[in-house]
């Protein structure tokens, strides 16, 4: 190991002081870019993730009951669309949001501030999905992918196996 011989108590104090504020300054520069490295290349991903449940309502499209599940806070967009059985997706809503880790229950949504735009329904079974684009506070970006409901028949109005 490292070791010095003893000197006067003095000389000793002094040298520990040395290596003690060496090491302080190596953490407090050095813990920012390893926070990054960390997010970038090894913690888990998603770091947001969506339930998603299609509800019908009495008349009309129906809502969406919907929460966004982030592992700790992040801010970017979200793009909400369709998706049939086959893969056809309908043109997207998007917008911004801010998330963080909560216990809130998932809330009711109706179909066009969903989406932040008003979509026709389609006519043949879909799934309601939504895709984050997040950045951390470091700065560090991840795309998450699609989160879908079940496939809902419009024409039953109900959720299919």
């Amino acid at each position: 190991m490292i070791r010095a011989d003893k000197t006067t108590p003095n000389a000793d104090a002094t040298r520990t002081l040395i290596f003690g504020v060496v090491v302080a300054i190596c953490i407090i520069v050095g813990l920012d870019p390893a926070v990054v490295l960390w997010e970038r290349y090894a913690s888990h991903r998603p770091w947001i993730t969506a339930s998603i449940e299609i509800v019908p309502s009495q008349e009309g499209k129906p809502d969406i009951l919907y929460k966004a599940m982030p592992r700790f806070p992040v801010r970017g967009t979200w793009t909400a669309f369709t998706q049939t059985a086959n893969g056809k997706r309908s043109r997207p809503g998007l917008g911004g949001g801010n998330y963080k880790p909560n216990d809130r229950p998932p809330q009711l949504w109706s179909w066009a501030d969903w989406f932040g735009v008003d979509l026709p329904e389609p006519r043949e079974p879909y799934r309601a999905c939504v895709f984050y684009n997040v950045q951390s506070d470091r700065g560090v970006w991840d795309v998450t992918d699609p989160n879908c409901s079940r496939l809902y028949d419009p024409v039953t109005r109900k959720e299919l196996p």
